[in-house]
């Protein structure tokens, strides 16, 4: 089915009228062929689509001054997110630079503002650093627009979240970017949304007050223009009275009436000048005007010696007129007049007069908007560099600002720093992340923890915030004083046992012989195990008495690496269910084991076997560490456990592969290690570690490997 190009001519007039040196043809004549390629004007959904475009190009042209690009990205947008048109075909026939406007302005689209009305202002913010290129925010704008004009189309449990982003959200992003046409459709329409009597009362108001009015603004300006004449200027005065949403606000925010507002109405002086006797005039005409009426000096505002960021110029004056009534005055030039009605486009059209490079105002404003605040004057805008912040979502839709370069430990330290000290990674956007994932501007991240997790060195190289490594710094040197605790502890009782007397004379010797800095230095490498006690007797030999016996020193062994899931497994001491424990290596304990607690310094209570070998040693030395412990029965019994059991026998071939199939095909149980070492008497020896849940299971598997006449001894580790 042919369309007809005749309703094409709306979308593409502007390329003829606007097309300098016939630039603009080959895109013309390409973008024609391709949106005809993709359309049927005989189908209702298409031409929703075609007058979509339509809109969205004319709002472009008007707010990016006929900027190729963007005019052309807002055509391609529609068709790509309307029509399903895919973005490679987009970028084949575009290029990189339009293809990039598009993918930004989808991105933009599918950005979440669940709970924009917490924090507006970091919303306002990622919006405009989201995309790479401000472009794509102009056309998202433009679909805003058509959206609005067209809010009886949208589902009906749209409307009021699409009016609270337009509030909260669009609106002062269309104000930070100098659009002002558009930012004050987007207040009307979310007034007459959410305050439809006021605005019903207000609108009213301004019509039986109209002609009024317009007698009023004629004889306060009749004086004028004659001083205005006999001075030679060449102007033109036109009245513009104020938007209703604006009137709302200054009724709101100043606590009057309507007829208290004090610039309603207001008038325009525009002058013809030449560029440079354009500031001269202006204030000339203003000095006029404030020779024949009063002026209020605290509302009096010079936008032409320090010009707003999207290059705004004007003197306002708010003068009090005839009957004592206020009007505001605008002094301004035709330029002036241009950039204010046109936006950033008209300004950097003006700026850049004699380039070639029609989009140059573009990127200035995107300059602009990284931080609008700090903007005063062009120059400013110039030197200003990329943002140093970026904004992240927490799976609860909140909004937290942090700088460029941070990882997931920086954001969870952040939250708090309990969160930070345990933090054992992200989920960052749905996929796991480890703690120095560099997180990206709008991620949603949901940070893990573990309780077995503790902070160290290596995780100073990782975070970037000062604030959070100073956090660490601390707790890495809180470790360092329980390991301190732990090693002072256990150099006493080597020196005890060696009959050497524990003082300053002793650790200072100690101190000297293994280089540590200082005592606690030297108790945080014995409480760490970076030292062996062992190690200290050669350094007191000689004053050893020959009568000392030296007691075997036993420590407690490193933690296993299963960590229990599904419940409390243990009930310690007064069957308190919540005391951070682990099983200790040195005896694996299994449900059934007769068990007990040992409190250590740093690693909480480990759980030891009553027959471990280190028991007897751990009760008479320590005894003021051991705490009772048992098995909590009502706990998941479906969690594993590791136990370890000691075989010996005569060796044969494929011994190895029997066992292994012995546990895991005939028992059914996972085999998690085995270790098989042979001798020249073809005997052998080996260890294997079996995963089980209960004695019942340990005992299945020692009645299966002592019926294997090749095993003769079975124990358990």
């Amino acid at each position: 089915m042919q369309p007809n190009i005749q309703q094409f001519d709306k979308i593409f007039k502007f390329f003829l009228e606007s097309d300098e040196n016939n630039r603009f043809l080959p895109v013309y004549f390409k973008a024609e062929t391709f949106v005809l390629h993709y359309v049927d004007t005989e189908n209702k959904r298409h031409k929703n689509s075609l007058l979509k475009i339509s809109e969205m190009v004319s709002t472009m042209q008007i707010e990016t001054g006929g900027e190729l690009n963007s005019v052309i990205s807002a055509l391609l947008y529609v068709l790509v997110t309307d029509l399903q048109v895919p973005i490679k075909e987009v970028e084949m026939e575009f290029g990189n630079d339009i293809s990039a406007i598009v993918s930004g302005t989808e991105k933009l689209k599918q950005l979440k503002f669940g709970k924009i009305h917490q924090n507006a202002d970091n919303y306002i913010k990622l919006a405009l650093t989201y995309v790479t290129d401000i472009r794509s925010m102009l056309v998202r704008l433009a679909e805003i627009v058509y959206r609005l004009r067209h809010l009886n189309d949208t589902p009906p449990d749209a409307p009021d979240i699409f009016i609270n982003n337009i509030s909260m959200l669009y609106a002062p992003v269309a104000h930070r970017l100098g659009l002002y046409k558009i930012k004050t459709e987007f207040e009307e329409a979310v007034m007459r949304c959410e305050a439809p009597e006021m605005y019903a009362y207000l609108n009213e108001k301004l019509k039986s007050s109209k002609e009024a009015r317009e007698k009023y603004i004629e004889s306060f300006t009749k004086p004028i223009k004659k001083k205005l004449d006999d001075a030679g200027f060449k102007y033109t005065i036109k009245g513009r009275t104020k938007a209703i949403s604006s009137i709302w606000s200054k009724i709101q925010n100043q606590g009057v009436g309507f007829e208290k507002v004090k610039d309603i109405f207001a008038i325009r002086i525009i002058l013809d000048s030449p560029r440079e006797t354009e500031k001269a005039d202006c204030w000339n005409v203003y000095s006029i005007i404030t020779d024949m009426y009063t002026p209020d000096a605290r509302r009096m505002r010079d936008w032409i010696s320090l010009p707003r960021s999207s290059g705004y110029e004007s003197l306002h004056a708010t003068i009090l007129g005839p009957g004592e009534r206020w009007v505001e005055v605008q002094i301004r030039t035709e330029r002036m007049d241009e950039i204010a009605e046109n936006g950033p486009a008209a300004h950097w059209r003006y700026k850049e007069k004699g380039k070639s490079e029609s989009s140059q105002w573009l990127a200035h404003m995107r300059n602009a908007i990284e931080n609008p605040d700090l903007f005063t004057t062009d120059e400013e805008l110039l030197q200003k560099t990329q943002s140093k912040e970026i904004f992240i979502f927490t799976p609860a839709g909140e909004l937290r600002k942090v700088e460029k370069g941070y990882t997931v430990l920086d954001f969870a330290y952040m939250i708090h720093s309990n969160i930070g000290e345990t933090c054992t990674g992200a989920e960052v956007d749905g996929q796991f992340k480890p703690i120095s994932y560099v997180l990206q501007n709008g991620q949603t991240v949901k940070i893990k923890t573990s309780k077995s997790q503790t902070p160290n060195d290596e995780w100073l190289n990782i975070l970037k915030s000062p604030k959070s490594r100073l956090k660490l710094k601390r707790t890495l040197k809180a470790i360092q004083y329980k390991y301190a605790d732990l090693g002072k502890e256990i150099v006493k009782k080597k020196l005890e046992q060696l009959e050497i007397t524990f003082d300053e004379v002793a650790i200072d010797k100690l101190t000297a012989f293994f280089h540590a800095k200082h005592p606690l230095e030297l108790y945080h490498l014995f409480g760490e195990g970076k030292l062996s006690p062992t190690k200290i007797k050669p350094v007191f030999e000689a004053e050893i008495p020959k009568n000392a016996t030296e007691i075997a020193e036993v420590l407690p062994e490193e933690i296993h690496d299963i960590t229990p899931s599904g419940g409390d497994f243990i009930l310690i001491d007064k069957n308190l269910s919540t005391i951070d424990y682990q099983f200790a290596k040195c005896c694996n304990p299994v449900p059934g084991d007769k068990i007990f607690g040992f409190v250590t310094v740093s690693k909480g209570t480990k759980i030891h076997k009553e027959s471990c070998p280190n028991a007897l040693d751990l009760k008479e030395r320590y005894a003021y560490r051991v705490i009772p412990a048992k098995w909590n029965v009502a706990a998941d019994s479906k969690t594993g456990f590791i136990a370890e059991f000691q075989l010996s026998g005569e060796d044969k071939n494929g011994l190895t592969a029997e066992i292994t199939n012995l546990i895991s095909n005939e028992l059914s149980l996972k085999l998690r290690s085995i270790s098989i070492s042979a001798n020249k008497k073809n005997q052998f020896n080996g260890k294997i570690g079996v995963e089980l849940r209960n004695q019942d299971e340990i005992q299945r598997v020692i009645e299966a490997l002592r019926k294997k006449s090749y095993i003769h001894n079975i124990t358990r580790s």
